[in-house]
């Protein structure tokens, strides 16, 4: 088997990819653990959304059976039957 040496630029090419390479996987790590992160935040909104949305509806049948139909201006307070 013959051997070359290969001329320093050569050898320095191949480094700066194996470089580029390492940097890049590191980099795809990074991201895909802040993308995980953002998706567990996500999950937790989406539960406080659900959350806000049951008490909305809750609180939209107590006050229902409370007052009947109509509708509810939140700044004056005033009720009005429909």
């Amino acid at each position: 088997m013959d051997k070359v040496l290969l001329p320093k630029e050569e050898i320095d090419s191949l480094l700066k990819i194996q470089n580029d390479q390492a940097l890049l996987a590191n980099q795809l790590g990074s991201l895909e653990y802040q993308i995980q992160s953002l998706n567990l935040d996500k999950e937790s909104l989406i539960k406080q959304l659900k959350d806000l949305q049951d008490r909305s509806q809750e609180l939209g049948k107590i006050l229902q059976e409370k007052y009947g139909e109509g509708t509810i201006n939140i700044e004056s307070g005033e009720f009005i039957k429909a």
